[in-house]
């Protein structure tokens, strides 16, 4: 079986798709992870990015000229994207505990853990939607289930620790409560925000 290889995608076309897809809660998700092993030129790129997506929001008017700046607007677009990354990192930690301990995790969901890390398997063109990505991703995946795994868990391990979730320092049992709990206070944010709704 052909072990899977990943590779580093552009951060900054990444979250530049997702800004096209009007998609900014997870495009300041994105930023926010990649920002930790980013050079200083990228960050450069990604804060200009992320404050021209904030300027078009906060442009969108019906007539002409400059509107009045909406300190709301910005308040809750500003809530929004924490929200969506507390939820995400909330959703990221519970994937990446099963893999630290060795639990089955879906291609879809491995898929969506390398991507919030700017990975993807080798194969995946950069030019493509990013649903058509992260179907091709859990496509690849899919076909070495383990080694996949095995690729992603030290990304887990390290995710783990910069949230203090662990994983020797906090119990399966109940890490759930306990990861929700902790992601709404580094967030500060109420629980209910953070916890995302059932998949349907």
């Amino acid at each position: 079986m052909k072990r899977v290889i990943l590779k580093l995608s552009s951060i900054t076309e990444t979250i530049q798709g997702l800004i096209s897809s009007h998609k900014y809660g997870k495009a300041a998700a994105v930023a926010s992870h990649a920002a930790a092993d980013s050079s200083a030129q990228d960050l450069k790129k990604i804060v200009v990015i992320l404050a021209d997506a904030l300027a078009e929001i906060g442009d969108r008017h019906p007539g002409r000229g400059r509107p009045k700046k909406s300190a709301w607007d910005e308040q809750n677009w500003r809530l929004s994207a924490r929200i969506s990354i507390a939820r995400g990192d909330y959703a990221l930690a519970v994937i990446a505990r099963d893999l630290v301990d060795d639990r089955t995790v879906s291609p879809h969901d491995l898929a969506w853990f390398f991507f919030r890390f700017c990975l993807m398997p080798e194969g995946v063109p950069d030019e493509i939607l990013i649903e058509e990505q992260l179907a091709r991703s859990a496509e690849i995946i899919s076909r070495d289930a383990a080694g996949s795994r095995a690729a992603a868990r030290p990304y887990a391990e390290d995710f783990l620790k910069r949230l203090r979730l662990g994983p020797k320092t906090v119990p399966r049992k109940g890490f759930k409560a306990i990861a929700v709990e902790r992601i709404a206070e580094n967030s500060k944010l109420r629980i209910d925000q953070v916890r995302p709704k059932r998949r349907e």
